[in-house]
């Protein structure tokens, strides 16, 4: 498979995402929970202009009936679902958070999903 012929989804903008992962991972270390890098994830994007939301609700409608709520860490730049996380574990439930996402988001359009992990040497895409 040559796989120069597939293109990263919001290359720009994960780029962006991923450099600021990695800022608060060298300036906060490993092994503390996931809120704290959450929120020093706020912090970096607000200081690098980055477009975000943080815990918006989304209705999950199930044949016109509101079934449950979803609230992902983050949303930045509208089109990219961030989850903080501790470890490479947590794989599997980043990509239930982004089809639940994609399924309660009223967003059209290209969207990706990154699950930044502080339990090994770098983010985890």
């Amino acid at each position: 498979m040559d796989t120069n012929e597939h293109k990263l989804l919001l290359k720009k903008e994960v780029f962006q995402v991923v450099g600021c992962a990695m800022e608060v991972l060298n300036r906060l270390g490993h092994g503390l929970l996931e809120k704290p890098y959450e929120n020093a994830l706020v912090v970096e994007f607000g200081l690098n202009g980055i477009p975000f939301k943080q815990q918006p609700r989304f209705n999950v409608i199930y044949k016109s009936v509101r079934v449950s709520e979803y609230f992902p860490d983050l949303i930045v730049f509208d089109r990219i679902v961030t989850a903080a996380g501790t470890s490479f574990a947590g794989r599997s439930s980043a990509k239930a958070n982004f089809r639940a996402w994609k399924a309660a988001s009223p967003s059209p359009g290209s969207r990706a999903s990154l699950r930044i992990s502080s339990g090994c040497s770098s983010a985890t895409l």
